[in-house]
């Protein structure tokens, strides 16, 4: 299934040049590392938006095992807990990426304050797409 108004997609110039390509930004959290891991960079930041919009017209929306739609970016919620990385059941995190057609998933949890908590690959069955009529729940991080 294709991503549906996928032609109206927005890529602004200030998101992916001032953000996605940098480094430098509070926020970053390795996405400028990762994106000049394929080239990119931002003095050609309109090669990323190009790309992006490709794929925003031509990806294929994948599922996860129940069915549901997840893709990246998708917010999603974690079914069981992963001590090795401090997450636990309930903690919601970013479909950074897809892994072999929704089998597997990279996905980023963050404090609310917007900083990377954690980055970890989790298969299907353990994640869950987040339910319109949910609110999030605040826990503190344990420290290591």
């Amino acid at each position: 299934m294709k991503l549906p108004n996928a032609e109206k997609a927005v890529v602004e110039r200030e998101k992916i040049e001032d953000y996605l390509l940098n480094a430098a930004h509070p926020d970053n959290g390795g996405k400028a590392a990762f994106f000049a891991g394929l080239g990119f960079r931002r003095a050609n930041w309109e090669e990323l938006a190009k790309a992006l919009r490709m794929a925003a017209t031509h990806a294929e929306i994948t599922q996860n095992m129940e069915g549901n739609m997840i893709k990246e970016h998708d917010r999603i919620v974690l079914k069981n807990d992963i001590p090795a990385e401090g997450s636990k059941a309930g903690d919601v995190g970013t479909v950074v990426h897809v892994y072999r057609d929704g089998l597997a998933y990279e996905v980023e949890f963050t404090t609310l304050a917007g900083d990377t908590a954690a980055v970890v690959t989790v298969e299907a069955p353990q994640v869950r797409a987040v339910h319109c009529r949910e609110i999030t729940h605040a826990r503190e991080l344990q420290t290591t």
